[in-house]
């Protein structure tokens, strides 16, 4: 966590859980890991928005300038068929995320574990 976010191995850090819905079934298991150095306060919250860099910009004035993404197919595992409503072996899309602000700081790194049951991945560039 310390390297993917350029901080020291001593630095704190604040580790969100959630998954995401549509319809009410769960499509994503996300782990956000972000420096508690640029979000004080954050990790005090239990309900973050679906929609985190609004809130980054917002309330702790640092804004997403470009993220890196790495997207794996892997096979679920026992804890994430379980958390994604599928069978352990299932196709699983990995995502790892991580965005950089303006600046080129890192400031978060994202696995996102999406299942792909109907699903599909969409980028649009601009």
């Amino acid at each position: 966590e310390a390297r993917q976010l350029g901080i020291a191995r001593t630095d704190r850090v604040i580790r969100h859980s959630r998954i995401r819905t549509v319809d009410d079934e769960p499509i994503i298991n996300e782990l956000i890991v972000l420096p508690e150095t640029l979000f004080k306060g954050l990790g005090d919250k239990s309900d973050l928005p679906n929609t985190l860099y609004d809130l980054f910009q917002k309330e702790y004035g640092i804004t997403v300038g470009q993220a890196t993404e790495r997207l794996t197919v892997i096979q679920a595992d026992m804890t994430q068929a379980k958390m994604l409503g599928t069978v352990v072996g299932a196709p699983l899309l990995k995502i790892d995320r991580q965005p950089h602000a303006i600046d080129g700081r890192p400031i978060e790194w994202r696995i996102s574990v999406c299942q792909l049951r109907d699903l599909h991945y969409r980028v649009n560039l601009t």
